[in-house]
């Protein structure tokens, strides 16, 4: 994120509908195997990577919500972000009158979902405060 916006999100990686990529799954998904992209960032730029359980509960607003809360007089604490968005979707992944990413991709795929879907939730947030970098 760069000043409050959603600057880049990578896409998912999947095998199919509900079937994630997943490390030695099987022998299938292999480290070597995982997309690896390059990108600049900025002083202040905000990272945000999550599982699945992040992404299939929360739409792209929400995290632009959940930062503007998180960023009283222009300091961040990544914690309190990486909390905030984890309850968050916990809270939405409880929701079974709520209308998920999961819930969107499930339609699209010709399944019957509705609500919010139980899974592992990991948030890790990192916030740009060094020199300008490249990962």
């Amino acid at each position: 994120m760069r000043k409050g916006a959603i600057h880049y999100s990578s896409k998912p990686q999947q095998h199919s509908f509900n079937f994630p990529y997943q490390l030695q799954y099987r022998g299938q998904d292999l480290a070597r195997d995982a997309d690896v992209e390059v990108f600049s960032v900025e002083l202040g730029d905000v990272l945000i990577l999550g599982s699945d359980g992040l992404f299939d509960n929360l739409y792209l607003h929400h995290f632009e919500e959940c930062l503007s809360r998180c960023l009283p007089s222009n300091s961040l604490d990544p914690e309190k972000l990486a909390k905030t968005l984890a309850l968050l979707a916990h809270e939405k992944a409880m929701d079974r009158s709520y209308n998920s990413p999961f819930a969107t991709e499930a339609m699209q795929a010709g399944k019957h979902f509705q609500g919010g879907k139980m899974d592992d939730i990991s948030v890790v947030v990192a916030y740009v405060a060094g020199e300008q970098a490249r990962l």
